[in-house]
């Protein structure tokens, strides 16, 4: 009972409880006697289902979690006035049509050409917080994937303390808390599938229980990795073993390095793709209506954007001033010209 209540807030203690046997019956005359009964051992109140349940449901939430975070970041990114780029082409259009009020106005050419850098660099301002947000996430993965790593290591050397006994009655119950523990903060991270065995000890999986999956096995651990591959669109990989011989386990869910996958699959690379698509449909929109006029010398209109085969997005306004903008991965070099 003292040793229950001094760690009530320990983290990963269960409760233990006595164990009691009866204990042998003296003879008097014709009557036995009770003496009363034997310590037997400790037992921890522990249930299997109840705590792979616990595990599942800890994975699921801790999906949510960056999803939820994440895309809170990006519609603040587009959501507010101030720096969303709706502003920018309403200005950039309304300008175009007070020039063609006045086609000779030098004033208006040049509010024209200002208003042409500050949608370039409100792209550029809002593909550099998207980049951003790719790269934390990329670093937040890669760090949770390294501790992952650690939890299965250390596991697996519980793992070899419970092979002293082969009765899991007789482990000692500080180190199937301490296996318990380590089992939850690694379905915290990822979803994991656990068998246990009649010593104790235990066999992990990432996601279901196939082999191929298998991260602990008695007292050996594999690492995994995450591999994020360029390509339109990009793909992140989960790999088994990603030093020696990699197998892929892309497609797996649950826990932070899930969530962090499904949020950059579904939400950063759906809308880099469509600042992308903006930036690449206003170069060709507007380059298709310039090229159709003439400018101030009646000579053929031409490209006010031009964009060069490597696709890097580099605006620059002629004949002096200059202004670069990047969305995401695409890139477009456009020349201004009135």
């Amino acid at each position: 009972v003292s040793n229950n209540i001094a760690n009530a807030h320990t983290e990963g203690y269960v409760r233990q409880d006595l164990s009691l046997e009866e204990n042998l019956p003296t003879k008097s005359g014709l009557v036995y006697l009770g003496t009363g009964a034997l310590a037997a051992g400790i037992k921890r109140s522990y249930d299997g289902l109840i705590e792979a349940s616990l595990r599942t449901s800890q994975s699921d939430l801790s999906a949510q979690e960056p999803v939820i975070k994440f895309t809170d970041r990006i519609i603040d990114v587009f959501g507010d006035e101030k720096s969303s780029l709706t502003p920018a082409i309403g200005s950039f259009f309304d300008s175009l049509r007070s020039l063609s009020l006045d086609a000779s106005s030098e004033l208006l050419r040049s509010q024209v050409l200002g208003e042409a850098k500050g949608v370039a660099s409100r792209l550029n301002d809002l593909a550099t917080q998207l980049k951003g947000i790719d790269q934390e996430t990329r670093e937040i993965t890669q760090s949770k994937m390294g501790s992952f790593n650690v939890f299965a290591k250390e596991l697996a050397g519980v793992n070899a303390k419970l092979n002293r006994y082969s009765d899991i009655n007789k482990q000692p119950p500080d180190l199937l808390d301490m296996r318990d523990q380590l089992l939850r903060q690694m379905s915290n991270l990822l979803k994991v599938s656990v068998e246990e065995l009649a010593s104790g000890q235990v066999n992990v999986n990432v996601g279901d229980s196939s082999s191929q999956a298998q991260v602990v096995a008695g007292s050996v651990s594999t690492e995994i990795g995450v591999r994020f591959l360029e390509g339109n669109p990009p793909r992140n990989e989960i790999l088994l073993d990603p030093f020696r011989r990699p197998v892929n386990l892309s497609g797996l869910v649950g826990g932070e390095i899930g969530g962090l996958l499904n949020f950059r699959e579904h939400m950063l690379e759906p809308k880099s793709n469509e600042l992308n698509a903006i930036a690449t449909a206003l170069m060709r929109e507007v380059n298709a209506a310039h090229e159709k006029g003439m400018d101030m010398f009646q000579r053929p209109g031409g490209s006010f954007f031009e964009s060069p085969p490597l696709f890097e997005i580099n605006y620059s306004l002629s004949p002096v001033s200059y202004t670069h903008l990047r969305a995401h991965e695409t890139s477009l070099h456009l020349v201004c010209r009135l």
